[in-house]
């Protein structure tokens, strides 16, 4: 077996200066505010998944909301933006709900070969 060496060297490593923000650093990844900050949404939300696209995710709470039935049908469906080294993730959430009604939803999606899990916020 050969080895090659990679075509380019790595970029290097930059960190932000004193009182900068992770967007301040040149080359990181731009990452869009959630719609509303963290923790705002009061009660108990589902996750139903994360992806790296914002459409996927959206396309992930539309095919819940109708495996779900009355389950989620008073819920908020939403997306969650968050970075994860340099990669932007949209979290497929459900909000609105209380302890019952999460663990009915996730239940109900459970039974359609959907992945979920109850938080309390």
């Amino acid at each position: 077996l050969a080895y090659a060496e990679p075509d380019a060297a790595p970029a290097p490593i930059r960190t932000p200066r004193s009182g900068a923000s992770r967007a301040d650093i040149e080359g990181a990844p731009k990452v869009a505010p959630a719609t509303e900050p963290q923790n705002t949404r009061r009660g108990w939300q589902i996750q139903i998944g994360a992806t790296t696209e914002a459409d996927k995710a959206k396309a992930l709470l539309s095919d819940a909301k109708s495996k779900a039935g009355r389950a989620l049908a008073s819920a908020e469906a939403f997306t969650e933006v968050y970075a994860k080294g340099d990669t932007t993730f949209y979290r497929a959430r459900f909000a609105g709900l209380n302890e019952k009604t999460a663990d009915a939803a996730c239940k109900a999606l459970k039974r359609s070969a959907m992945s979920c899990f109850a938080i309390k916020n």
